[in-house]
């Protein structure tokens, strides 16, 4: 699913995503917000979905990651304050 999916789309981005690191994978909570870090050798576009309750059906943030800024060989990262 994507962002131009009707079934995903939600508000727009209010954040923007800072470079993160591409280690840990997952996601690392941090005293000042958390790292995603996904594996995607063959991705073109990874788009981080925010959503505000475990039952949510919708995203409340949904945040694309630049390829120039986000990726590092075959890994997506970024870092939400």
């Amino acid at each position: 699913m994507t962002r131009d999916d009707p079934a995903m789309r939600g508000p727009d981005t209010t954040h923007a995503a800072a470079a993160g690191r591409s280690a840990p994978v997952g996601a690392t909570v941090a005293d000042d917000g958390v790292n995603f870090s996904v594996f995607a050798r063959r991705a073109e576009l990874i788009e981080l979905l925010l959503f505000d309750a475990v039952d949510a059906a919708k995203p409340a943030e949904v945040i694309p990651l630049d390829p120039r800024q986000h990726r590092t060989y075959h890994y997506w990262h970024g870092f939400v304050p």
